[in-house]
């Protein structure tokens, strides 16, 4: 995310802040990245998924790593934060979802992208 301006990254952790209090309600695999909808807002993942949580760090391709994912449909975001070289969403279960934005782990031209309605701006990163 170092190619991205300080103000495109305040305009993206401006948006992400409307995630909290939404509940991841639905994640998608599909053939090479991963959807996840919440009760407003949508990631397309094409980057790396890291969980956090209970002592315990799971990477998507690791086993266990889609069980973890899984439960955590029906958790409320808490918590959303753009860091260095990840976006980070904490649910209220303490878990930790990191969606990479490390230029090494892109499987195409971007990380993800994010838009939070229908509409609404498309943030590629």
């Amino acid at each position: 995310m170092d190619c991205m301006s300080q103000v495109q990254l305040t305009t993206i952790a401006t948006e992400l802040m409307s995630l909290v209090g939404k509940q991841l309600s639905a994640v998608t695999f599909i053939h090479d990245y991963w959807q996840l909808n919440f009760d407003e807002g949508e990631f397309a993942v094409f980057s790396h998924i890291a969980i956090l949580g209970s002592g315990q760090s799971v990477r998507d391709g690791e086993d266990g790593f889609r069980d973890r994912l899984v439960e955590r449909i029906g958790q409320f975001v808490t918590k959303a934060e753009v860091e260095d070289d990840c976006i980070r969403l904490t649910f209220d279960d303490q878990f930790i979802l990191e969606l990479s934005t490390r230029a090494a782990d892109y499987r195409g031209p971007e990380a993800l992208t994010f838009r939070i309605s229908p509409g609404a701006q498309l943030f590629v990163i």
